[in-house]
C-alpha cells in the first residue's frame, strides 16, 4: 500500500500513541518532581520504577491504553458491521488472556460483568476515568463514513460500556473533535483549535474544563513552561495536559510525548493522548526511529494501522 499522506498520518496515531504509552509507563503515579529528581527528561524507554502501581514492565512496553485501543480496532477490520458486540468479543478475549496491564478498576469491573454476561448498557460504573478516551479513540475517524443517523447512538453505547457518566461521554466527543481536525489539517494548529469547546458548557465538569482551556491559552500565549493543573486520570485532567503538550511544540513529537511524561501524575495516559495528537497530525515519519524500533510489536501496530486505513477509504 502506497504511503499516502493520510495513512501517514493514521499509522503516526497508532504508534504515536502505543509510544507516548510506553514512555510514559515507567513513571505513572510519580509526582513531577520525583520524576525530574531521578529521571530528568525522559525521551527513551525505561522499565517499570518499583514506585509505580505497574511493575515487572520492561522498556519499549506499554500498558491497557494501547491493548484496549487496538482490540477496539479489531474490532472495527475484523468484522462487517459496525456493532458494539463486536468490541465486547474482543475486550473479553484480552481480558480472559491474563495479559492486560495496568487497567483501572472502573473498565476491570465493567470486563468482570461483560464476562459474566451482563449486557455491555449495564456493565459500565458511574466515572470520569480516561480510559474511555483512550479505548475509543479509533473511533473518531468513522464518523463520516457511516450515514447511520444512530451512530453517535452506538458509539455512547461503547463509551458507556466502562464509563456510564455523561460528562465522560461529553470529554470523549471532545476529544474525537480535536482528533478529526488534527487529521484533516497539514497547517500549524495553533491555541485556536480550543476555541470551538470554550462555550456554552453542559455541566460542573465542562465548565471545569474550560477554565482549563482558558488557562492552557494563556500559559502557551506567555510561553510559560509551568503546568500547574492537576495531572490525575480524569478525562478533564488527561485532555488538558495532553492539550498543553501538543500546543507547545505542535510539530515536534519528541518535545510533546517528553513534556506529558514529565508533568508527573497519569504519565501514560496523558502520554498516549498527547502522542496520538501528535502522531496524527504530523505523521509517523517524525517519530523518532529509535522509538518505533524498540517499542514492543510495533510492526504488527503499524499493520493494524494500515489495516484501518484501508478500512476507513474502502467504505
Amino acid at each position: 500500500m502506497e504511503m499516502t499522506r493520510n495513512l501517514e498520518k493514521i499509522i503516526g496515531f497508532f504508534l504515536g500513541g502505543a509510544i507516548g504509552d510506553a514512555l510514559g509507563m515507567p513513571v505513572e503515579g510519580l509526582s513531577k518532581e520525583e520524576i525530574n529528581n531521578r529521571y530528568g527528561s525522559i525521551h527513551y524507554f525505561l522499565k517499570a520504577d518499583e514506585r509505580t502501581r505497574i511493575r515487572g514492565l520492561l522498556p519499549g512496553q506499554y500498558t491497557d491504553d494501547t491493548q484496549l485501543m487496538l482490540a477496539t480496532t479489531k474490532a472495527i477490520v475484523n468484522y462487517n458491521r459496525f456493532d458494539v458486540n463486536n468490541f465486547v468479543q474482543e475486550y473479553l478475549l484480552m481480558h480472559k488472556s491474563d495479559e492486560l496491564r495496568g487497567v483501572g478498576s472502573v473498565t476491570w469491573s465493567a470486563l468482570n460483568k461483560l464476562d459474566k454476561k451482563v449486557s455491555y448498557k449495564h456493565s459500565g460504573d458511574d466515572s470520569l476515568g480516561s480510559g474511555c478516551l483512550t479505548r475509543t479513540s479509533p473511533l473518531a475517524f468513522l464518523f463520516q463514513l457511516y450515514g447511520d443517523p444512530h451512530f453517535d447512538t452506538i458509539v455512547e453505547d461503547a463509551i458507556r460500556m466502562t464509563h456510564n457518566n455523561n460528562d465522560a461521554v461529553r470529554f470523549s466527543f471532545i476529544y474525537y473533535s480535536l482528533l478529526q481536525n488534527v487529521y484533516s489539517h497539514d497547517n500549524l494548529i495553533d491555541t485556536s483549535i480550543m476555541d470551538r469547546f470554550i462555550m456554552n458548557p453542559k455541566s460542573k465538569k465542562h465548565s471545569d474544563f474550560i477554565n482549563n482551556l482558558i488557562a492552557i491559552k494563556r500559559i502557551i500565549s506567555t510561553g510559560e513552561e509551568n503546568y500547574t493543573l492537576s495531572t490525575n486520570g480524569s478525562c478533564i485532567d488527561v485532555l488538558s495536559a495532553a492539550l498543553f503538550c501538543f500546543l507547545k511544540s505542535p510539530e515536534n513529537y519528541l518535545h510533546t510525548v517528553s513534556r506529558a511524561v514529565n508533568l508527573g501524575g497519569d504519565t501514560d495516559t496523558i502520554a498516549f493522548v498527547a502522542g496520538q495528537l501528535s502522531g496524527v497530525y504530523n505523521g509517523v515519519n517524525v517519530i523518532p526511529e529509535y522509538l518505533v524500533k524498540h517499542l514492543e510489536n510495533n510492526q504488527n501496530i503499524r499493520l493494524i494501522g494500515k489495516q484501518f486505513y484501508k478500512h476507513i477509504i474502502d467504505s
